[in-house]
């Protein structure tokens, strides 16, 4: 498999807002790729697949759930901007390098978020739910997160974000809590991280869906998402002390 696996769509296909009579709901994802990733790269690189194979199986909500992902090393990139589930990813690989700037990353994936909102959805009349961002750290971050943690909280006062971040191994939750109140904390389950990370990433793609679809304003749409599959996946996440949303 290739390192960044990305289906090839037109520009069309890339910028078209599917759906766009409904009401959408957004879905971000962080992902911390500092060199000290690279211990848990196979289990990250598979939780990341899980996350991505479990948002595409639910086929009828995948036009109104729109999806980003941004990773962070000494810089941040968006690897994928905002757009439908179904023209998104479909795998994608880390490349552990270089530092941990989350102070860098995480201003510069909620400004997207706001970008997103504000530019694309709310010009176009299509209407939105807050946004729901996971940050995945191994590590503490190395710059202020003075900015960083004004900007969640902020977004989150006004109800236009939630914010998540799954601590793994490493990860320095002290410093965490500066900026975000909501963690699944994983940093005990090093023997097990490879069972874990996959299975809440699973759990958090199908509340994702789940959640869209019962917002999307479609009891069509609505009635395809399996509400024991939610059950269970919340229940999952409630076993690392997260409660949904």
């Amino acid at each position: 498999m290739a390192t960044n696996s990305i289906h090839s769509f037109t520009a069309m296909e890339e910028e078209a807002i599917l759906n766009a009579s409904l009401e959408h709901s957004l879905l971000a994802l962080l992902i911390d790729e500092s060199s000290s990733m690279y211990s848990i790269k196979e289990t990250a690189d598979m939780a990341i697949d899980v996350f991505l194979r479990v948002l595409r199986s639910f086929e009828d909500v995948s036009g109104v759930l729109d999806l980003a992902v941004g990773k962070y090393n000494d810089a941040y990139t968006m690897v994928q901007p905002f757009r439908a589930v179904s023209n998104s990813l479909e795998a994608y690989q880390i490349s552990p390098d270089g530092c941990t700037r989350a102070d860098i990353a995480i201003p510069a994936m909620l400004d997207a978020v706001q970008e997103y909102k504000h530019s694309v959805l709310k010009p176009n009349k299509v209407a939105y739910h807050r946004a729901f961002v996971f940050h995945i750290t191994d590590g503490a971050s190395q710059g202020d997160l003075t900015d960083a943690a004004y900007m969640v909280r902020k977004l989150e006062a006004s109800k236009s974000i939630v914010f998540y971040t799954i601590a793994v191994p490493g990860a320095n939750i002290e410093q965490i809590k500066l900026y975000c109140q909501n963690i699944i904390d994983l940093t005990n389950e090093g023997e097990k991280l490879d069972e874990v990370l996959p299975r809440v990433l699973a759990a958090i793609a199908t509340l994702s869906a789940s959640g869209a679809a019962a917002k999307s304003g479609s009891s069509a749409i609505a009635a395809t998402v399996n509400d024991g599959a939610a059950s269970k996946a919340a229940a999952i996440l409630s076993s690392f002390g997260l409660e949904e949303k």
